[in-house]
């Protein structure tokens, strides 16, 4: 699938399927916004990239001001937005009694509010 001149948005685009995802995307010719906590795990990845098609965002997708400045960042950077792979994520190990409620709060907030 030719994806030439499309823009994306990866979220969690640091490590595994984001980040397999982002390098997909780039090889079929998006530009891609890379998107995830981990600012110099991006910018390793980014790295192997073609340089002009990978914006660099450290986001935290619990953060609407943080969502916000992203999709401004990648729509002004590219010139728009044709797609979202909300693919952020966070798990946590163990009992639920475990976890904690601060650790339950994360996973909700991460896996689930983060992806709207």
């Amino acid at each position: 699938m030719n994806l030439d001149g499309k823009i994306f948005i990866v979220t969690g685009a640091s490590s595994g399927i984001g980040a397999a995802t982002a390098r997909l995307l780039v090889e079929r010719g998006a530009n891609v916004a890379l998107a995830a906590r981990r600012r110099e795990r991006l910018e390793e990845i980014a790295s192997d990239l073609p340089g002009n098609r990978v914006l660099v965002q450290d986001t935290d997708v619990t953060d609407p001001e943080a969502c916000a400045r992203l999709a401004y960042q990648t729509a002004e950077t590219f010139g728009g937005i044709d797609g979202l792979v909300a693919n952020a994520g966070i798990a946590e190990m163990g009992m639920i009694e475990d976890v904690g409620e601060e650790g339950f709060r994360q996973l909700i907030e991460v896996n689930t509010i983060g992806t709207q």
